[in-house]
């Protein structure tokens, strides 16, 4: 297999935990433009199965510019041989700094290099990231590589750990944050275009994190979308808050203790009043 391909998924560890079970990507050698700081990325890949890079704005030894002329010449100077595979995550980053039809010539690029040299390039994707009419141009340089069954399985895992974590807080959930889960930052969904079925498939990406969407489950009710709009709103705005918080508690969990880290940890991911939780937290590490 070569060429390029788009992988639709809500966070890209997930593709990482399962290319080793691929038959047909496991010949060659695996090569990682990924957003994560190499220190998460090694959570997912081993560093002695893969070259990685760091697609960030600050300057490092492994850091690769976020624009299209940077990861073009980077993808050049360290070319893939036959049978590797080359994953890239940030496409809608690069869309929201270059354009839809600068992106378009990137895929296009990248499409030919793949296909002349016999490597394999996987674009792991959130389609809701996109305009429709965008996607549809996407999958047609980037047709979709099927990985459903195993991130299925794999998404349904993590949904069932995080009901069972949400009726009652467990001593061995604490780590939850340092382990599976990948809380991230999703494009805010706009009012134009807003349906049902849009906010169905982002209540699963959150649920997919752990979070309890019970305040947003009316607005799958609603007839008036500006309504449902509104109300998705509201929840949007406290994950963004309760992921910021998720990431100020991990880096500084050596100030806190056990039972402190886990009754914040069950609170933020219950969204249950995020502005007390953050007053709380803040100033019990100030105090520290």
């Amino acid at each position: 297999m070569s060429g390029l391909y788009s992988v639709e998924i809500a966070q890209s560890p997930q593709l990482y935990a399962h290319l080793d079970r691929l038959e047909d990507l496991s010949s060659g050698h695996l090569h990682c433009y990924s957003r994560l700081p190499m220190r998460q990325l090694l959570r997912y890949v081993e560093s002695n199965q893969a070259s990685m890079w760091w697609i960030s704005e600050q300057e490092t030894g492994q850091s690769v510019p976020p624009n299209t002329t940077s990861l073009l010449n980077h993808l050049e100077a360290y070319a893939p041989a036959s049978n590797d595979v080359v994953v890239i995550e940030g496409l809608d980053w690069l869309v929201s700094k270059e354009g839809e039809q600068g992106v378009l010539r990137y895929l296009q690029t990248l499409d030919g290099r793949s296909r002349a040299n016999d490597f394999t390039i996987l674009l792991p994707v959130d389609p809701l990231s996109f305009r429709a009419q965008f996607w549809t141009r996407i999958r047609s340089i980037a047709p979709s590589h099927h990985l459903s069954d195993s991130i299925v399985s794999f998404s349904e895992d993590i949904v069932l750990e995080s009901a069972d974590a949400r009726e009652v807080p467990q001593h061995s959930n604490v780590n939850s944050l340092e382990e599976e889960k990948q809380l991230t930052h999703l494009v805010p969904l706009p009012l134009a275009g807003f349906t049902t079925t849009i906010l169905s498939r982002r209540m699963l990406q959150w649920r997919r994190m752990g979070f309890d969407l019970a305040m947003l489950e009316p607005a799958l009710a609603m007839r008036n979308m500006d309504d449902a709009h509104n109300l998705y709103s509201s929840v949007e705005h406290d994950v963004s808050k309760a992921i910021d918080l998720m990431r100020l508690l991990e880096a500084n969990k050596q100030m806190l203790s056990v039972t402190e880290r886990e009754v914040f940890h069950y609170r933020l991911m219950a969204l249950s009043n995020i502005n007390e939780v953050e007053q709380e937290l803040v100033n019990l590490l100030s105090t520290r």
